[in-house]
């Protein structure tokens, strides 16, 4: 059982829903009790699941993109002269050769830096909203919002650019167990697939049932650990 509680809004999620809401209803006086459709930001939508043909819940921002991306483009275009955010298809949230800590010139004005931090705000929300897609991107560029510069408040757009070729993605949240009796684990030698990034591979951490394993490139092999 699952009650979100916003203000005045409630969410419910439980597999007895109608008798909780019935509850609440004794309490309170209280509007609604349908499958909602849009929820502090979020448009929630059941689709049917093509490999099962089972209804999962999805979420997605795609109103909220849809009510934000006129005004971005227009501002990014009286800011800074550039109309790209909406004439160009961007395929990626960031360039893969951007360093943006290289690109610290021609800092932006008090307006500008105002409107960055804006920019870095509707970003993050649509990273806890399902884009998860623009995180790092957006994390970054935010590191640079007490003095950001033109070339930072570009960048930010390219996010943006992004997000309006991909209004559509979601987060499907699929409930069924997955199997995985069938999969097969190998040892993966990195050495020989990865020999020019061998110094760039970082170590990162994961959790599996809790418990924190950090995963290591060694010069033979990768290994995991607690």
């Amino acid at each position: 059982l699952f009650i979100c509680i916003f203000v005045d809004d409630l969410l419910i999620a439980s597999k007895q829903n109608e008798d909780i809401h019935d509850d609440v209803k004794r309490m309170f006086t209280v509007k609604g009790g349908e499958f909602p459709s849009y929820y502090l930001g979020a448009d929630l939508e059941r689709v049917e699941n093509p490999n099962t043909g089972k209804k999962i819940l999805t979420m997605s921002c795609k109103t909220y993109l849809e009510n934000v991306l006129p005004c971005i483009e227009k501002k990014m275009q009286e800011v800074t002269g550039d109309a790209k955010l909406s004439r160009m298809r961007i395929l990626s949230p960031m360039h893969d050769s951007y360093q943006p800590e290289n690109e610290t010139k021609m800092q932006l004005d008090s307006d500008g830096k105002s409107w960055f931090g804006s920019l870095v705000g509707m970003g993050s929300w649509t990273v806890q909203l399902c884009h998860i897609d623009v995180a790092f991107a957006t994390n970054l560029l935010a590191s640079f919002r007490n003095d950001p510069s033109k070339s930072h408040l570009k960048a930010m757009g390219r996010v943006f650019g992004y997000l309006k070729n991909h209004s559509a993605a979601s987060i499907k949240f699929n409930v069924d167990v997955p199997d995985f009796s069938k999969c097969e684990f190998i040892e993966g030698d990195w050495k020989k697939e990865y020999v020019d990034m061998m110094e760039e591979i970082p170590r990162f951490a994961i959790k599996v049932k809790g418990k924190p394993v950090v995963l290591l490139c060694f010069v033979d092999a990768s290994l995991a650990r607690d």
